[in-house]
């Protein structure tokens, strides 16, 4: 994904351009990773039988090590992916792109690992599945009195109480940048 991504931004050359990068390595069968050894001590009957039916049917099975297992795949997956969009910021720095690009970073949900008996993310709307990181990183060259989207220049991290809805991701990014996208359509 980021080797395509950096390819469709140079074919991009000068011209503004939208990459959309999914990720989708963190969702289920995890895969192992060699640059991880997080889950490599697991040697029971898991490892050889990790597939999503298999995990249901047996999950009656399931006991603290199976259960570590699986969740330390799904972290050497989160670390892979976190190492990906860092090679594609990388990309973007060496194309000296920083300085004009928003960069955003956002699950669509997290996964269950038993919590209320199942796994995945299409069973409920449990914290696990529904609180889920939002980066919004604007580009190095705004200068601006009051800063985009509420972001404090020069903070790293940050974290809001409010309910807010990933789906309005989309428009409230068009708003920051003034963009009104149905304008197009309107005139025809």
């Amino acid at each position: 994904i980021t080797d395509l991504s950096l390819r469709a931004i140079d074919a991009a050359a000068d011209r503004p351009f939208f990459a959309f990068a999914h990720y989708f390595d963190p969702h289920y069968e995890y895969m192992d990773h060699a640059e991880s050894d997080w889950s490599d001590g697991y040697t029971g009957w898991l490892a050889a039988q990790l597939d999503y039916d298999n995990l249901e049917r047996n999950r009656h099975l399931i006991e603290k090590p199976e259960l570590e297992f699986l969740v330390d795949r799904y972290e050497e997956e989160i670390a892979f992916t976190d190492r990906e969009i860092g090679r594609l910021v990388e990309g973007l720095a060496a194309r000296k792109l920083l300085e004009s690009t928003w960069i955003i970073v956002v699950a669509d949900h997290g996964e269950e690992f038993l919590e209320r008996g199942s796994f995945g993310h299409t069973t409920g709307m449990w914290q696990e599945q529904i609180h889920v990181p939002l980066l919004i990183v604007p580009p190095l060259g705004i200068v601006q009195a009051e800063a985009p989207l509420g972001i404090q220049r020069g903070a790293l991290f940050g974290s809001t109480t409010a309910v807010v809805e990933t789906r309005d991701l989309f428009g409230t990014v068009l708003t920051e940048l003034d963009v009104d996208f149905g304008a197009d359509a309107r005139k025809r």
